[in-house]
């Protein structure tokens, strides 16, 4: 198979290496130290270079390249891609959408205010009680979601993201429990929970066998993610791709969701792409071709698994048992203090 990864993040890296490891593809990716190296300026060359080398299908690890409708383009000259519409991509891309989307369909979510402009954005500021979490709209990695403990950091830290070229910020109700990202498969007509993941400050991921009970798990599904596959098809949005429900379970067991992502992101990536037994290439195409929910092809990984950020490096640690995985971990430098404050909070 002819594949092309478009992305220069994380997971483009390892979703290259993992379709590498199959001898009978050919693989074209953006990262510099590729065998098939490509850099692409516009959507025209990306148009052009599959029609010229027979791609058979395009992975979009990014939503840069979403946004800008390539997507239909490649579609419409018959070109399989494994990427939301422009329409659909929207619930992840724009924070004010997902906000506004998940008001308007009951999906339980923060109280939250969107504002235009720094003297917008004190109404909410002065009424709130803190900390409260302020974002860019944009699912911007180089800024993200930003807590002020005081109205003084509240107002500095808005003044800065409109003086960045914000247009718009969200501002939101702090909500206090364990985070969590519930990582899921659609064809845009119904979704499949594929892992659980527990997150701290964007620095760790850790996942094991049942890490959230079924009752929860099913809870989430009847009431997050259902409702959401279902209001994006009623709105003509429908979502075909990975999408990922960022969510915080409080003290009362109860899944708010605080944001969406539209592939694995670089935290999380590698308890999927370590799977042996998963056939990525077989389930992206299925999951264009409306065939995914025919097959059980997606095996759910029974390890212990854990991610750890460090100094720009993501670091990946496996085993069978719990006990074993912290082993491995305490034999190594990544044992800090992010990590001790992660297994206080879920008590690993």
């Amino acid at each position: 198979m002819r594949i092309l990864i478009l992305g220069t993040n994380y997971a483009a890296l390892k979703f290259g290496e993992l379709f590498e490891k199959n001898k009978s593809n050919d693989i074209f990716s953006m990262f510099s130290h590729s065998k098939n190296y490509m850099d692409f300026k516009t959507n025209q060359d990306i148009l052009d270079f599959c029609l010229a080398n027979d791609i058979n299908l395009v992975v979009s690890t990014q939503e840069d390249f979403t946004t800008t409708y390539l997507t239909e383009e490649l579609s419409e000259n018959n070109i399989t891609v494994f990427s939301p519409s422009v329409d659909a991509i929207e619930i992840s891309s724009s924070k004010v959408f997902a906000y506004r989307f998940m008001h308007k369909n009951s999906i339980p979510s923060a109280k939250f205010f969107i504002a235009e402009k720094v003297s917008s954005a004190m109404d909410f500021i002065k009424n709130s009680n803190f900390p409260i979490a302020i974002k860019p709209d944009n699912h911007s990695y180089q800024e993200g979601v930003l807590f002020a403990e005081t109205l003084s950091d509240a107002v500095k830290i808005t003044e800065n993201f409109f003086n960045t070229g914000n247009k718009k910020i969200l501002l939101q109700d702090y909500v206090d429990g364990k985070n969590i990202t519930v990582w899921t498969i659609s064809d845009g007509y119904q979704a499949k929970i594929l892992s659980v993941a527990a997150k701290y400050r964007n620095n760790i991921a850790y996942s094991k066998p049942e890490l959230i009970s079924q009752e929860l798990k099913n809870k989430i599904k009847e009431t997050i993610i259902n409702p959401t596959i279902k209001a994006l098809m009623e709105e003509e949005r429908e979502y075909a791709g990975i999408l990922g429900f960022d969510i915080i379970i409080d003290k009362n067991e109860n899944p708010i969701v605080v944001g969406y992502n539209s592939f694995f992101d670089d935290i999380s990536v590698e308890f999927f792409t370590q799977n042996k037994n998963c056939n990525w290439e077989e389930i992206f195409e299925s999951t264009i071709t409306g065939t995914l929910f025919l097959k059980d092809i997606i095996p759910e990984n029974e390890n212990y698994m854990m991610t750890i950020r460090e100094e720009g490096k993501i670091n990946f640690f496996e085993a069978k048992t719990k006990t074993n995985l912290f082993r491995i971990i305490e034999q190594t430098d990544s044992v800090t203090e992010d990590l001790k404050e992660a297994e206080l909070l879920w008590k690993m």
